[in-house]
């Protein structure tokens, strides 16, 4: 029984050796990992600011586009407006000169020319007459 009882006390002292050997080795695992583990956290925690930062950045400049593209829709549509309104000058005035042109079509010049010619013929004599009292 001698012997089996230092075969225990040897068993339980390897035990103990065994668990302190695994106690220092998950002690210094620890020891190592969690300085990594808090470096690694504090590295996503800026990144995360980072990103954060680069996301007001981004909806600031969504922003400053929408209002961008607002003013320019605004432009495009007084521009159309613009556009409209020469385009109705241009037919109001092409009519206008239609309309003059058919007038100035429709005049006849040779009996123009006829009345002009007996009209100075008629002035001619009334100043052959005038001149008989002078």
């Amino acid at each position: 029984m001698e012997d089996y009882m230092k075969k225990l006390i040897v068993l339980a002292r390897l035990i103990a050796v065994v668990a302190v050997a695994l106690f220092a080795v998950v002690t210094i695992s620890f020891g190592i990992l969690i300085p990594r583990v808090s470096a690694a956290l504090a590295h996503a925690e800026d990144m995360l600011s980072n990103a954060e930062t680069t996301l007001s950045k981004a909806d600031s400049l969504i922003s400053a586009a929408n209002e961008s593209l607002m003013v320019a829709d605004k432009a495009i549509a007084s521009a159309n407006a613009a556009a409209d309104s020469a385009n109705q000058l241009m037919q109001d005035n092409t009519e206008a000169v239609t309309n003059t042109m058919q007038k100035i079509n429709s005049i006849d010049f040779e009996s123009l020319n006829k009345a002009i010619t007996d009209l100075k013929n008629i002035v001619s004599s009334l100043s052959r007459a005038t001149n008989i009292f002078n």
